[in-house]
């Protein structure tokens, strides 16, 4: 079974780091055999001496899912190929207590078993990087950003990646880093969103050329929005709002971003008027609206 093209069976390692792999046998009556390798140096074979992470040639059955633990070490950075993708094999057959050819190659012959490839990721050392947080919020046409860092120790940028199908990612920009041991907050704004999914991670970099990656944050935008009918306006606001039942909340603010006006109230028809309770200056105002947990927001101007 090959796995290793699968982006979210992905596994992310660092020369020098200890690791535990959990493998779960089940499905079997018989004990089995187990053998793991990962090809460090990325040339399509597997060597047994370094390459090879655990090898049980005899695992006694256990009664249900049995599980397996593997701890190991990867190797420095200087004995691996770091920044690639490599692969890692596991082979699973029947113990030799049962008259089955003990298993010690990658390439060896399974009598009941199979192989599964899995890809790993390889970087040179974890970053002296800690990230936070990272959150984003969609308003109107753009898609906003944030994320907070600390002990920022040659951190040279991070890389905002976007992608529209989850497993394709394209940069779409780039932060410089502070470089503050204390750690700093930053922010970008994604515009002109269209209808779709998007989804969106971080590519943090150091100086020496190693980088990790963020979680991916994935955002749903709907092809509806609120509109402002008669605007300027003299009194009373009329909006059309992308439903048609549910909740609203509105909100006007001024110049000074100052609130005038909050209304709550609920949704029978996607055109709602709203009744303003005392005169307003002429000016210019934000309306915004939160209908059914999905934030809108319009300039309005008061003439």
């Amino acid at each position: 079974m090959n796995n290793s093209g699968k982006w979210y069976d992905l596994f992310e390692m660092s020369a020098n780091g200890n690791y535990t792999l959990n493998v779960t046998l089940g499905a079997s009556i018989n004990d089995e055999q187990l053998c793991v390798w990962i090809d460090y140096d990325n040339n399509g074979s597997f060597n047994n001496g370094n390459e090879q992470i655990y090898l049980n040639n005899d695992i006694p059955f256990v009664t249900g899912l049995n599980g397996i633990s593997i701890n190991f070490t990867v190797p420095a950075a200087s004995f691996i190929s770091t920044g690639q993708i490599v692969r890692m094999r596991m082979m699973d057959d029947r113990s030799t207590a049962l008259g089955v050819a003990a298993m010690n190659s990658s390439s060896a012959t399974l009598s009941y078993g199979q192989a599964e490839d899995y890809p790993v990721y390889l970087q040179s050392g974890p970053l002296p990087l800690t990230l936070l947080s990272f959150t984003g919020s969609k308003r109107n046409d753009v898609i906003r950003l944030l994320w907070k860092t600390e002990q920022e120790q040659d951190t040279k940028e991070f890389q905002v990646e976007r992608s529209m199908n989850s497993f394709e990612f394209a940069s779409i920009g780039i932060i410089p880093a502070a470089g503050l041991s204390t750690g700093s907050n930053y922010n970008f704004s994604d515009p002109a969103i269209t209808p779709g999914a998007y989804f969106y991670r971080l590519k943090m970099l150091d100086r020496d050329g190693a980088y990790t990656y963020s979680r991916t944050l994935d955002f749903t935008v709907k092809g509806n929005r609120m509109l402002v009918k008669g605007n300027p306006f003299h009194q009373d606001i009329e909006v059309i709002l992308p439903a048609n039942s549910g909740e609203v909340v509105f909100r006007l603010l001024d110049s000074k971003g100052s609130v005038v006006l909050v209304e709550k109230q609920g949704i029978s028809s996607n055109s709602i008027v709203i009744k303003l309770k005392k005169p307003l200056s002429n000016g210019i105002y934000v309306l915004e609206a939160t209908v059914n947990g999905e934030y809108f927001s319009e300039k309005v101007i008061r003439q």
